[in-house]
């Protein structure tokens, strides 16, 4: 239900990412509001933005199931901020060579169920599809912002990585873990980027741990 999401998915290119995490500090402070406990939780994109939007509204808890991130070095932002006028204004995010189609099989059919994804004239569409390159950058954002904000986090915190994940490695959720506050407890389970479906090797434990954590 976020700006550019959902319902809003037509509006996704006039959107930015400070609004998405603002829209869910702004939820949290409405829980807030009825007096009840509240827990943040948010898995991929969505672990990186409640990061931001945890501490701009200090839930009880946070909860980050592979959320997104990556480290950048100050000379890769300067090449980066250097060569952006040169590249081009879209980009083929499931053309890669080096991940795997398969990888956004479920992705794409939560937003497209009658997609025919075995179809190879349909994945060969797929590995054509572009998308505007200001979409890569506020998601490149949200990371950042994620980075800057994750050392002023201090409310319990419950990061859970599949061991097995492609897309946001462990060791990358382990960077951000050591810039998270004092109060973290990381765990790997079995599983790939999708550990929240119901069928994956590690959900049974995924939901176990977070109940724990609920419960101290």
């Amino acid at each position: 239900l976020l700006q550019g999401h959902g319902p809003d998915l037509p509006a996704l290119f006039q959107t930015r990412a400070k609004s998405w995490a603002q829209a869910v500090a702004n939820e949290v402070h409405q829980a807030r509001s009825e007096g009840l406990p509240v827990m943040l939780l948010g898995f991929s994109l969505g672990g990186g933005l409640a990061v931001t939007a945890a501490s701009l509204s200090n839930p009880d808890k946070l909860v980050l199931l592979a959320p997104l991130y990556w480290e950048e070095t100050w000379p890769v932002t300067l090449a980066g901020n250097a060569l952006s006028v040169f590249l081009p204004h879209t980009f083929a995010p499931f053309g890669s060579r080096f991940i795997p189609l398969e990888t956004f099989r479920e992705p794409i059919r939560q937003i497209s169920p009658d997609v025919q994804f075995d179809d190879p004239q349909v994945q060969a569409s797929i590995r054509r599809q572009r998308l505007p390159m200001l979409l890569f950058e506020q998601v490149n954002l949200a990371v950042r912002l994620a980075r800057d904000s994750a050392a002023s986090i201090r409310m319990p915190v419950l990061v859970i990585q599949g061991k097995q994940d492609p897309i946001i490695r462990p060791e990358r959720t382990q960077q951000l873990v050591k810039r998270l506050g004092p109060n973290v407890d990381y765990v790997e389970i079995p599983g790939e980027h999708q550990i929240v479906q119901p069928d994956g090797p590690g959900f049974a434990e995924l939901v176990e741990r977070v109940e724990r954590f609920l419960a101290q």
